[in-house]
């Protein structure tokens, strides 16, 4: 019995067992950390791919909308495809393409990006628009040298309806007279006089109603007047070799149930007069290629005209009454140009009224030439498909 007690009573060896405790628990802690951090190290990457593959899915609908705008048909189309983007890749496909109108299509863009295991798929509705002016009058080029004589005259961007003379009503208006840039703008406020400045008028009431816009460069209106005269469609005249063209009696280019595209060329060394005598009308597309387009008697057009290339004018004199309802876009891209260049010159009862739906009616029936018309792209709305 003393023996039993005494082994009960002997310590030796304790510290060995509750160091062993200490150091198995010790090994356990740090076992635990190395898991719990691995496990935040992995939670970590995966959050950064996936955040990474989010952003790649965003660039692919980015890169869409680009398919989206370049694509020439109605409803575009454009086809899918995957392309590398550090740090992985997005993958995009079109949906359910569909024409609205002649000029308005929607088609849904669907984007996933990829980052090593990690996926992100998000979805986007987008509509596309065509679009062939941003003003009742559009100056690009060089120069803006403008002569406005009398106060009879009005150049007015808000939306008029052409068969009833009328605003529209809750329509979108635009600016009186757009233009590329600051000098340009300073010409034709200059060229105003105080009692003629209230007769440009258009969106956001500023009086004189004239402002700067990057619609429809210089480059790009030479391109669009160059593919609208190209166009099957387009009714194709010359200048005579003496530099004039005159065109005098009841004159009908088109009309709203048959919009007419009618290109007329002049010489490229400049100086050509396109002179339309009138009584004239028409509804449609015109466009003027190297010459001045002077309109000097009676005048009724429904759409676009277009003046472009080289030491070219739209000029207007003061016998009888001129309307057009649309949009008017000079293009002087000359190298010779100087004081005595006009580029705009309106004189009289001449009323430039912007409107909508005469631009549409004017180049809905072009469809061979969509892929050249300027258009914009709006995102209606976009979603998370997947994670």
């Amino acid at each position: 019995m003393k023996r039993l007690n005494k082994a009960l009573a002997n310590e030796k060896g304790m510290v060995l067992v509750i160091s062993l405790l200490i150091l198995s628990l010790l090994i356990g802690v740090g076992v635990g950390a190395m898991v719990s951090m691995q496990t935040d190290l992995k939670t970590s990457a995966n959050l950064k791919t996936g955040t990474q593959a989010f952003y790649l899915a965003e660039a692919g609908i980015e890169w869409g909308k680009q398919q989206v705008k370049k694509d020439a048909a109605n409803p575009p189309n454009p086809a899918g495809g995957t392309q590398k983007l550090s740090p992985g890749a997005f993958t995009v496909s079109f949906l359910s393409p569909t024409k609205k109108t002649n000029l308005v299509a929607t088609v849904i863009i669907r984007s996933t990006g990829n980052v090593g295991s990690s996926s992100h798929t998000i979805q986007a509705l987008v509509t596309k628009s065509y679009k062939l002016s941003d003003g009742a009058v559009g100056i690009r080029g060089r120069e803006a040298n403008a002569r406005f004589i009398g106060d009879s005259f009005l150049v007015d961007g808000r939306d008029y309806d052409p068969v009833t003379g009328a605003l529209v009503p809750g329509a979108s208006a635009e600016v009186g007279i757009s233009v590329s840039n600051t000098t340009l703008e300073g010409q034709v406020k200059g060229a105003l006089s105080g009692k003629q400045q209230g007769n440009v008028t258009g969106r956001g009431g500023a009086i004189p109603n004239v402002a700067q816009s990057d619609f429809l460069s210089s480059d790009e209106m030479s391109q669009l007047a160059n593919d609208l005269c190209s166009a099957p469609e387009a009714v194709v005249e010359n200048v005579p070799s003496e530099g004039t063209l005159s065109v005098s009696g009841n004159t009908t280019w088109g009309t709203r149930t048959s919009p007419q595209l009618r290109c007329i060329n002049g010489l490229a060394s400049g100086g050509d007069t396109v002179g339309i005598e009138g009584p004239s009308s028409g509804v449609g597309v015109l466009v003027v290629r190297d010459s001045d387009l002077v309109i000097r008697g009676v005048f009724h057009w429904e759409g676009l005209i277009i003046v472009s290339g080289t030491n070219v004018g739209f000029r207007v004199d003061g016998r009888g009454n001129k309307e057009i309802f649309g949009s008017v876009m000079i293009n002087e891209n000359g190298s010779g140009l100087g004081p005595g260049t006009e580029e705009v010159k309106l004189e009289g009862a001449i009323k430039i009224r912007y409107s909508s739906s005469s631009l549409r009616r004017a180049i809905e029936t072009l469809e061979s030439i969509y892929g050249s018309l300027p258009s914009t792209i709006m995102q209606n709305y976009w979603r998370t498909e997947s994670p």
